[in-house]
């Protein structure tokens, strides 16, 4: 049963963004968006917006630019809605966790959920020409398993032993245990399938580029670094998923996706009409989407894990638990976030997202502002001495904290909000946070020396037990809090080696709970995907599972 987007809505609002309601998943409270058919007060359908009409010509504005076209090898979650225009999954991952066929005509699993059968739909091609047949699968699934190839393959295939095509078009998976994420892969983009052709013949296949062919209902057709990416409609495209509001060709004949960094910058290109839509608007610039006549805004919160800061435990001075404690304590988060988002974000009182039903929400007074209490924990720390710059010290040296960012993954504000929290420590308690934005090549090797005391991050997945493990356990994918905490792995690595809801449910929570006590993060706030354009563009739709922006498919505008 779906539950409506968290959403803050004005008085006097017009339309809300013509979005397709596909059962919609979030929490919280606010109107919810109508399905395709259904009625509301404040929401707005394709029925409302009228028949679509086929042709035309779309410009979106994005925060970001992927590092990287190939949907197998993306880490980002904001190059999703760029991507998923080009790469179809197997199958399609519904609000309430089930999924539906999409590639794969139909899926089974024996009942010792060991032995994951796909049967494929007929007259599939990738745009090259390619048939996507039970071969084109397997060379699929060895390339998935290259090492160093793709993160989120060699974690999601872990449990599969064995891959075979009794026929042309049925795949079989053998699996060694149990396994809570593989349905979940094979929904994601992560594990589309690419061309055969592209697997062998590609320049760049990690970077991806116009040689590397999906499925999806457009096609790459060119690539300008800093610039944009242009995609053309496939005309011979005709197996979306049943949740899409039609079938056959898109409707738009075109969508360039522009690269435009700075907040201003979109805001700017959407209402002089250089664009038709742009993501990441920022909140100031709400109201002047939200209440004008001439545009539609519409926000959904990710899925996944909440943006926060992981303390590294393994470093001085976060290897004290009270000094992890006064650095949660210490940030007054509310009135930042006022600050720094006015109002347009959601705090976040768990590592999980609320979108997620495995969100614990008993541990938020874990998370609570206590300046006091803080203040009082690093004078049990040892930290009593201050500098002349008014932060604590200890043996003379300075309680300095830094995190080094990585820019392509700055968004929403993240380092004026690094900033913004920087102040509020040191006027509370007397830490020194340093926010350091740098390239990727430096973020990496401080990540690789170890030579950090906090790192921020935000993961945008359909399902939040897989986050857990890369950040929360001991050679996870994103081991860079160190916690080395086995009661820990062996809560997440109990939940992903079984499909009982429930059970998974339980120990999550329990997790969850750990994290906490031991308090070896401190969440900050929901990420979210915001959207806004102009009033004749209609049908941008989100995705159900993950909380974010789908693709281009169902797009059209008044001509």
């Amino acid at each position: 049963m779906s539950r409506p987007i968290p959403r803050r809505r004005r008085a006097a609002v017009p339309a809300v963004l013509a979005v397709v309601a596909l059962g919609l998943s979030a929490c919280g409270s606010g109107d919810s968006v109508g399905s395709a058919g259904s009625a509301g007060d404040d929401a707005s359908t394709q029925a409302d917006a009228g028949t679509p009409v086929a042709g035309g010509d779309l410009t979106w504005a994005l925060e970001t630019e992927p590092l990287t076209l190939n949907a197998q090898a993306n880490s980002q979650n904001k190059a999703k809605v760029l991507l998923r225009n080009v790469f179809d999954s197997y199958l399609y991952k519904n609000a309430d966790g089930s999924y539906d066929p999409w590639l794969a005509e139909s899926f089974t699993y024996d009942d010792a959920e060991t032995r994951l059968t796909l049967v494929l739909r007929e007259g599939v091609t990738f745009s090259d020409g390619d048939a996507l047949d039970s071969a084109a699968v397997l060379a699929n699934i060895a390339q998935l398993q290259v090492e160093g190839y793709s993160g989120q393959a060699a974690f999601s295939l872990r449990n599969v032993t064995d891959v075979q095509a009794p026929d042309d078009r049925t795949v079989v998976f053998t699996l060694s245990q149990p396994d809570a994420f593989l349905l979940d892969f094979l929904a994601s983009l992560n594990g589309a399938p690419i061309s055969p052709t592209s697997i062998t013949s590609a320049a760049n296949l990690a970077a991806g580029g116009t040689d590397v062919a999906g499925t999806g209902p457009f096609v790459l057709e060119s690539y300008t670094a800093g610039q944009d990416v242009v995609l053309t409609q496939r005309p011979d495209y005709d197996w979306a998923p049943e949740a899409a509001e039609h079938d056959a060709a898109a409707h738009l004949d075109s969508v360039t996706f522009r690269f435009l960094g700075e907040a201003s910058t979109r805001t700017g290109a959407l209402t002089s009409g250089q664009v038709d839509a742009i993501d990441g608007v920022q909140s100031i610039d709400v109201p002047l989407f939200d209440d004008s006549p001439d545009f539609t805004y519409d926000r959904v919160q990710n899925n996944g894990l909440a943006y926060g800061y992981y303390f590294n435990v393994s470093q001085p001075p976060f290897d004290d638990v009270r000094v992890r404690q006064a650095f949660i304590k210490g940030v007054d988060l509310d009135a930042v976030l006022q600050g720094v988002h006015h109002g347009e974000v959601d705090r976040a009182w768990s590592p999980v997202s609320p979108v997620s039903p495995f969100i614990d929400e008993s541990i938020a007074p874990a998370f609570e502002t206590d300046v006091d209490a803080a203040n009082d924990l690093l004078d049990e720390a040892g930290w009593t001495e201050r500098d002349a710059d008014g932060f604590r010290t200890k043996d003379g040296a300075r309680l300095t904290v830094q995190d080094y960012a990585a820019s392509p993954y700055l968004r929403d504000n993240r380092e004026l909000l690094g900033q913004a929290i920087a102040a509020s420590l040191k006027e509370n308690v007397g830490i020194d946070f340093q926010f350091l934005p740098v390239d990727v090549g430096t973020a990496t090797e401080k990540a690789d020396s170890n030579d950090y005391q906090v790192f921020d991050n935000s993961r945008g997945d359909a399902d939040s037990g897989q986050p857990l493990i890369y950040l929360y356990t001991q050679g996870g994918q994103i081991d860079r809090g160190h916690f080395d905490d086995a009661a820990l792995d062996d809560l997440l690595l109990r939940a992903a080696a079984t499909n009982d809801v429930a059970a998974r449910t339980d120990l999550y929570a329990q997790a969850q709970q750990h994290i906490a006590e031991n308090a070896y993060s401190l969440p900050v706030y929901v990420p979210q995907d915001n959207v806004a354009a102009s009033a004749g563009v209609h049908g941008i739709t989100l995705d159900e599972a993950g909380g974010v922006l789908w693709s281009a498919y169902d797009v059209w505008k008044d001509r």
